[in-house]
């Protein structure tokens, strides 16, 4: 035992003899391994801001100027190229200028008066510092600008920033706020072209058409033969099946969020649903039938609607006046919506002889 105090004593006699305190040796480590965590620095005040990112604080008679980490918050023509990095969206400097004072107004108006907590903490003689900052029951300021639309994540962004802010982002991108608001309204942005055809179906590769009449008519419609005379050797009735439809062409410019576009189309029609001349036919409705896609921002696509076929039939009564019953498609009228809500209609008429030409008039 006496080596073994000889030794220690031997070792911790010339470390005092040098000034140095053994204890704060041994501790050493640990407290480097503290300092290696960073630290939070709480009561700083709102003093101003220089820009719509970048805020002056204030505590202890110093004053530093901070911006919120991880995130883009495009207010030069320089941060809207970092946001075209990130995001796919065409926005301008121009824009960026005219967001800036909204942005401002509300982050002085959130910090304003509070006591404010900044994350790690701050370094002393750095210009712009990009940190964490944390007001009463919100942790970091950088969540609530992702959610209005006033910031986007940072391709750099540290992960727990990315995760925090990715969702509140994306539902401000769905809500079309802040930078992804579009300049104009979607009725300007969403372009429509509309070509309309009508022609004789097709079934099983033969032209619908036929000798027999379909649909009802009345008993003394129908072809007989006058008694006395000879009987029309002429075709005594005949069928056609009509189609009609649109191949419908859709731009849209803005930002890229994607709207589910809907194209309904109705087809206008005259109708007999008895028997009797072309006179006879009215004014009547078929349901439509609709398309849907998905679009975004940016996007061009065709998007085809064809409605069912459409019959009209014909047969010559004894006196070889002709009747006839079912549909004549004489137009149509085609409407846009997206996400619900129409934004766009287009009409257009057929010539009625297409349809009787058809027929074998």
């Amino acid at each position: 035992m006496r080596l073994v105090a000889l030794g220690l004593a031997c070792t911790v006699a010339p470390l005092m003899l040098a000034g140095c305190d053994p204890v704060s040796l041994l501790e050493s480590p640990k407290k480097a391994a503290e300092d290696a965590v960073p630290r939070e620095s709480a009561g700083w005040a709102f003093e101003g801001m220089p820009s719509a990112s970048t805020y002056v604080l204030s505590a202890g008679g110093g004053a530093i100027t901070v911006t919120p980490l991880g995130v883009i918050i495009p207010v030069s023509g320089r941060e809207v190229q970092a946001l075209g990095a990130s995001a796919s969206n065409p926005f301008t400097a121009v824009q960026a200028e005219a967001l800036a004072g909204e942005i401002a107004a509300y982050v002085s108006n959130r910090l304003a008066g509070r006591t404010l907590a900044l994350f790690p903490e701050p370094k002393k003689g750095a210009p712009v510092q990009a940190l964490r900052i944390a007001l009463g029951d919100v942790p970091d300021i950088a969540h609530e600008l992702a959610e209005k639309g006033y910031a986007a994540v940072a391709p750099d962004a540290p992960p727990h920033v990315e995760s925090a802010c990715a969702q509140r982002q994306q539902s401000a991108y769905d809500r079309e706020l802040g930078l992804w608001r579009p300049q104009e309204p979607l009725s300007n942005r969403l372009s429509v072209e509309v070509e309309a055809r009508l022609g004789a179906a097709v079934r099983d590769g033969v032209a619908a058409r036929n000798a027999k009449p379909a649909g009802r008519f009345h008993s003394d419609d129908l072809f007989t033969s006058p008694s006395g005379s000879k009987a029309f050797s002429a075709e005594s009735g005949a069928s056609v099946g009509m189609k009609c439809g649109a191949m419908v062409k859709l731009s849209l410019s803005g930002p890229p969020r994607a709207y589910d576009v809907t194209v309904v189309f109705e087809p206008r029609v005259r109708a007999q649903e008895n028997s009797g001349p072309l006179s006879s036919f009215k004014n009547a409705t078929l349901p439509p039938v609709d398309a849907t896609l998905r679009l975004s921002g940016g996007e061009a696509t065709n998007l085809p609607v064809e409605y069912p076929v459409v019959d009209l039939n014909r047969v010559y009564r004894a006196d070889r006046v002709a009747v006839y019953t079912g549909h004549i498609i004489t137009g149509y009228k085609v409407t846009v919506s997206a996400d619900g809500t129409p934004v766009r209609t287009a009409e257009g008429s057929f010539d009625q002889d297409d349809t009787l030409r058809a027929l074998g008039r």
